[in-house]
């Protein structure tokens, strides 16, 4: 049926120049890249890739997928839109919610009920991003030297998450808990309760028997923040020893493989030239091009991209269908032969 409708159709009438694109789309195709988007998505299983919201899948796998992992979200709705920077190429895509581990959408403190708490207050940080759940629900669970759980409630929890800075470091005399003890918040319920002791606290008030300590594991990614009362019996409050603090650092990376199939031979694209979902469709991507090094004055040199040809697509005068990899195996896109660039795109009025 595609071929037919692109036999009927004038070839004339898909040069004049692309559609409007929306504001997300301008700005997530213009953006510097590893630029930093709206928020970032968990992508928990390989599922429905798509061009358009709620639209049909796109997606045709050729290879072994390899999209399970963070990605940036440029806007959401329906479905979340990401955005799929590899090889020279960026795609916008929607990616289907159920496809996405839940989350905590943005940063905040909670108490022992999920009430919402002032950082000044006891409870514990929940940090946007990734949350355990089970079969009652998600929640918050410890590490040494805690144990425990937090339950948190549902509306904090979403498919995509606006990443944030971590709060202040504690700060007041250290401590030492030598007792079991327990961590509550300002209502007296439960937060935590030290499995393990020794273990040191950041000491931040007290009030007549009760001391308000911070605990804190993991800062650098994991771990917990708990701000709770705890018996000041269960405190040696001049310690002549103490534990040294550790820090976290590290690196990761990904291989991503590239589509070998189509038939069509290859064809070399210049940074900018943008790509459509179908020759009479809408931007869904764009040619940021390839990284050669700097030339002798210091300004960054991008190279031309070289893609494969999809053969079975169909033939259209002026355009190209070519294949890009995705993390859900590889997407069949279209490009004008010649111009049909990034500075043929109107930006949108910004009123």
């Amino acid at each position: 049926m595609f071929l037919l409708l692109l036999g009927c159709t004038d070839p004339a009438a898909l040069t004049d120049g692309p559609r409007p694109v929306s504001d997300t789309t301008w700005a997530a195709l213009v953006a510097p890249k590893h630029a930093s988007h709206a928020g970032r998505a968990i992508v928990a299983r390989d599922g429905s890739v798509r061009f358009s919201d709620a639209g049909p899948v796109a997606n045709v796998p050729t290879y072994e997928p390899s999209f399970v992992g963070g990605v940036e979200v440029v806007e959401a709705d329906a479905g979340v839109r990401v955005v799929d920077d590899r090889g020279g190429v960026r795609l916008l895509t929607w990616l289907d919610r159920d496809d996405l581990e839940p989350v905590v959408a943005e940063s905040t403190w909670i108490d022992g009920t999920g009430r919402a708490v002032r950082s000044d207050e006891a409870g514990v940080y929940v940090r946007a991003g990734w949350v355990d759940v089970d079969e009652d629900g998600a929640y918050l669970g410890f590490g040494w030297p805690l144990g425990g759980r937090v339950d948190v409630p549902a509306r904090l929890i979403d498919e995509w998450y606006t990443p944030g800075p971590a709060p202040a470091e504690f700060e007041g005399p250290e401590a030492m808990v030598e007792a079991p003890a327990t961590l509550r918040d300002d209502a007296g319920n439960t937060l935590a309760v030290f499995e393990e002791v020794p273990s040191p606290v950041t000491v931040l008030a007290r009030r007549g028997d009760q001391r308000l300590v911070g605990v804190e594991r993991g800062r650098c990614g994991g771990g917990a923040l708990v701000r709770g009362w705890i018996d000041a019996a269960a405190l040696n409050e001049d310690p002549d020893y103490g534990f040294g603090r550790g820090y976290c650092c590290g690196f990761g990376g990904r291989s991503w493989g590239f589509g070998t199939y189509g038939g069509g031979g290859t064809v070399t694209l210049p940074p900018e030239r943008l790509l459509w979902d179908a020759p009479d469709g809408d931007v869904v991507g764009v040619v940021v091009g390839i990284a050669l090094g700097s030339d002798d004055d210091g300004v960054g040199v991008v190279g031309a991209v070289t893609l494969r040809v999809d053969a079975d697509a169909g033939e259209l005068p002026g355009w190209v269908a070519v294949i890009v990899p995705n993390g859900a195996g590889s997407l069949t896109v279209w490009a004008k032969e010649a111009d049909g660039d990034l500075d043929d795109l109107a930006e949108p009025d910004p009123a």
